[in-house]
């Protein structure tokens, strides 16, 4: 690895609840899917990393997820 770290991020929001995924290397140097969700004004929240096999990967990985939040009614932010 270079030094160069690259990600994306997307924001997903309802009324009551945020969703956020982020696609980055860990320290490891191996790509993953981070996701983090909760409810809007709570502290209270979780995440999730998931293992990719390359960049592509991880891109397919958020694209899903994407897909998946919009059908649940989740809005774009940013």
């Amino acid at each position: 690895m270079n030094g160069f770290h690259m990600s994306t991020t997307q924001r997903w929001t309802t009324k009551e609840r945020y969703y956020v995924l982020h696609v980055q290397t860990n320290l490891f140097g191996e790509w993953e899917l981070l996701k983090a969700w909760g409810g809007r004004g709570s502290r209270l929240g979780q995440h999730r990393a998931v293992l990719a096999d390359d960049r592509t990967d991880a891109l397919r990985l958020l694209a899903e997820e994407a897909c998946r939040r919009e059908k649940r009614g989740y809005r774009r932010v940013g």
